[in-house]
């Protein structure tokens, strides 16, 4: 994070973003979470990719920039 500098960082699961949040020292952007797209997790098993761009969007994630076409 120190060298990249980005303004977010995006723990897919609750794992990834506890790792996130151990290397934030002095990170001064937005750390957030999307649902893991885990086969044992029914939420996740209906309809991820739609749950995982709400979430992007709620954490102030810019994703037109992301979209290519």
């Amino acid at each position: 994070m120190e060298a990249l500098r980005p303004r977010f960082v995006i723990g897919v699961g609750a794992f990834a973003t506890a790792r996130a949040h151990c290397r934030a020292d002095g990170f001064d952007g937005v750390i957030g979470t999307v649902l893991h797209p885990s086969p044992a997790s029914p939420k996740a098993n209906q309809g991820w990719a739609q749950i995982a761009e709400q979430e992007l969007l709620a954490l102030g994630v810019p994703l037109r920039a992301m979209r290519r076409g």
